[in-house]
């Protein structure tokens, strides 16, 4: 049995694992297709099971999914999914051009291959941007015979919100194929016409779809680490003094603010929902970072940071402070110009992944740090655009 062979009868195995999955931790609803590949499918992405939900809706139709390295490095559950599945590797913050090459190939082997274009988890409940480059891709692949699947998950940001870490809460959920592109209608098309096709076929606003439902997604701790997306207190303006416990989120100036099981907020907060919040801290911190002068932006001590070697592992750099200026980033052992730096991006909540034209670093803490300021900060210093 050849290597895909093995991939195609694991995955036809697996099938009542991955519904079971799907049915006991999110109440998951998913509708069943059966397409001619090779196919390339896109998905919106808020939990980190996405590909095992994707994969409820194709029992027979195996695909190889993108997904970043971290996971094969994983230890002994990382080589069990490589194994199994062997996923096309990609590096937070790195080059993308060997994911692309290995999901071209591929498919002109008549394989099946699957992405998350945002690259990352949801923050907001709102589909995040992706790169422009999306579009070029589909239209090279079209042109080696691959059709395009688009699919999109409704729901998921509450029952697995990307602050939360690993938690999932029950409510409901579902999942669908919505549009399906053969090769000829997409080699037709330009870059930016597939994008807008994308995200047009993709895009959802979990709490737009919350308010007309309103389902309860109910669990333990329901405002647990959401320090990690939101670092500014709304009634006193300070940072980093926001602590979370249970269902309630504090600041030290004595406001609080309690994290609903439909999503929103109550309490102090002047906001309804996360979106309103974390819309509001982003504007904060772009008027911080445009008036900026010498001193740092912001600083978070006892940081880890490590050099990450493709299929290696990790290099431990140093530990200490990080600190942001308006024209450079301090890691613990180097610092970096901001014009230095080609992507940003986080793993789970907080791992903070910066990469240049020949390194890619990861800063991690074990404990709650708030990493997205960062991101966002280099974003509205740079003028660049990041996943997240």
């Amino acid at each position: 049995m050849d290597r895909h062979s093995w991939h195609t009868f694991v995955w036809r195995t697996l099938q009542p694992v991955a519904r079971l999955i799907g049915r006991v931790l999110f109440r998951f609803r998913w509708k069943t297709s059966r397409i001619d590949g090779p196919f390339l499918l896109v998905c919106n992405h808020n939990t980190d099971l996405d590909p095992i939900l994707v994969a409820c809706s194709f029992p027979r139709d195996q695909m190889y999914f993108i997904a970043s390295e971290h996971l094969m490095r994983s230890g002994l559950g990382g080589k069990l999914v490589s194994w199994l599945q062997a996923p096309i590797a990609r590096q937070k913050g790195g080059n993308a051009n060997a994911p692309v090459m290995a999901a071209l190939r591929h498919l002109k082997a008549g394989h099946n291959v699957a992405f998350f274009p945002e690259g990352n988890r949801s923050w907001d409940g709102m589909t995040g941007r992706f790169p422009e480059s999306t579009g070029k891709f589909i239209r090279t692949a079209a042109a080696a015979g691959s059709s395009l699947v688009t699919y999109r998950l409704d729901g998921a940001y509450f029952a697995s919100p990307r602050w939360a870490g690993a938690a999932i809460r029950k409510g409901l959920i579902s999942g669908g194929v919505v549009g399906i592109y053969p090769p000829e209608q997409l080699k037709a098309m330009k870059g930016e016409e597939i994008n807008a096709l994308i995200a047009k076929d993709i895009t959802v606003d979990d709490y737009a779809l919350q308010a007309e439902k309103h389902i309860t997604f109910r669990g333990k701790r329901l405002a647990e680490h959401l320090e990690t997306m939101l670092f500014l207190c709304p009634l006193c303006g300070r940072s980093g003094e926001l602590r979370s416990e249970n269902d309630t989120l504090r600041c030290s100036c004595g406001g609080t603010a309690r994290y609903l099981p439909d999503g929103t907020l109550s309490g102090d907060s002047p906001f309804h929902t996360l979106q309103e919040a974390l819309h509001w801290q982003k504007e904060q911190l772009r008027a911080l970072c445009a008036g900026a002068e010498d001193a740092p932006i912001f600083s978070d001590p006892s940081m880890l940071c490590h050099e990450v070697e493709t299929g290696e592992g990790l290099t431990l750099v140093g530990q200490g402070s990080v600190s942001l200026y308006r024209d450079r980033l301090c890691l613990p052992g180097l610092t970096l110009p901001l014009e230095d730096i080609r992507g940003v991006s986080i793993r789970g909540a907080q791992n903070l992944f910066i990469g240049t034209d020949k390194n890619t670093y990861q800063l991690s803490s074990p404990q709650v740090r708030n990493t997205l300021k960062y991101l966002h900060a280099i974003e509205f210093l740079t003028g660049k655009t990041f996943g997240v």
